[in-house]
C-alpha cells in the first residue's frame, strides 16, 4: 500500500514457508502496473478483498461473542488458504494460539479454551503451530 500511496511502509512480511522474493521500490512497482493493467487490477482485487476482510472482522467484533468470533476466523483461514488433505483442511500456515487469538480479537486464553472446546467437538485437530478443520461445515454453525 506504501508503494501505491508514496508513503512510508508501516508493515513487515514474514513468510510461512521457504520464499523466493524480489524487493521492488515504490516507483518501479508503480511503473509495472503502468505497464500492465491486468496486474493493476489483480493488486485492486487484492485490496479489495482485505478491505472486505477488514469489514466483515469489524462487524464480527460488533456482533459475535468471542468463540463465534474464533469459529469465523478459523473458516475463513481454511476457505481462503487451506490446503485439503486426508483428514481435512489444514490451514496451511504455522499459525499459533496466539496468532489466531490476535486475528479473532480475543483474548488468548479465550482463544485456547474456544480452539480445545472445538477439539473436543471433534471439528479441529490441534498440533504444534498447526490446525486441521476436520469440519468444515460444523464449524459455520
Amino acid at each position: 500500500m506504501a508503494a501505491l500511496l508514496g508513503t512510508r511502509r508501516t508493515a513487515t512480511v514474514a513468510t510461512c514457508t521457504l520464499t523466493s522474493a524480489r524487493v521492488l521500490s515504490g516507483p518501479a512497482f508503480r511503473g509495472y502496473l503502468h505497464l500492465f493493467p491486468d496486474a493493476a487490477v489483480e493488486v485492486a482485487g487484492m485490496l479489495g478483498r482485505r478491505l472486505r476482510w477488514a469489514n466483515d472482522r469489524r462487524v464480527d467484533f460488533a456482533a459475535l461473542p468471542a468463540v463465534a468470533r474464533v469459529r469465523r476466523v478459523l473458516v475463513t483461514l481454511a476457505e481462503t488458504y487451506g490446503q485439503a488433505g486426508p483428514e481435512g483442511v489444514d490451514l496451511g500456515a504455522p499459525l499459533t494460539q496466539e496468532d489466531i487469538a490476535s486475528l479473532a480479537g480475543v483474548r488468548l486464553t479465550t482463544a485456547e479454551k474456544a480452539l480445545r472446546a472445538l477439539a473436543r467437538a471433534g471439528l479441529v485437530r490441534l498440533g504444534y503451530r498447526s490446525l486441521v478443520v476436520l469440519d468444515l461445515d460444523g464449524l459455520r454453525v
